[in-house]
């Protein structure tokens, strides 16, 4: 007899790959999640501070924060709606590269796919949240000073 070990270890050499696979793939998914966080922090800081002026005479004019807060925070979930289903449309269009990959669950899984868009909408608006609410606090006098 050669090669005598463990069933458990037989089964854990046996899909050493596919664990291997899956880490990676999930190593994938979280720099992703990081990057269009990122992405969404970033863009935003960028448009509030181009509009820093507009929203100082906003704010002296007496808009609430609570307004110029949302209109931001709903100016970035459109971007990431739209951006969302594309990455649906995406999804449908891969599925049948990506089923190989997938053990126990459908290519288009509508329960698995919506939990995708909501985590991602969950961390698009917590790093939108950020430069939304910096835009609302903007003191208007000195937006108003500025060059």
């Amino acid at each position: 007899m050669y090669g005598v070990m463990p069933l458990e270890q037989r089964i854990g050499i046996e899909y050493s790959a596919d664990r291997l696979r899956t880490a990676v793939i999930a190593l994938f998914a979280g720099a992703a999640l990081l990057l269009v966080s990122l992405g969404i922090y970033g863009t935003l800081s960028y448009v509030v501070s181009l509009r820093r002026r507009e929203i100082g005479l906003r704010v002296a004019f007496g808009a609430a924060q609570s307004a110029i807060t949302s209109h931001f925070l709903l100016k970035a979930m459109r971007v990431v709606g739209v951006a969302g289903l594309a990455g649906l449309a995406l999804a449908f269009a891969l599925s049948r590269s990506l089923s190989s990959m997938l053990y126990g669950v459908s290519p288009s899984d509508p329960a698995t796919l919506a939990g995708v868009i909501v985590i991602v909408l969950i961390v698009a608006a917590a790093a939108a949240l950020v430069p939304a609410v910096r835009a609302a606090r903007v003191d208007p006098m000195t937006a108003l000073r500025e060059n």
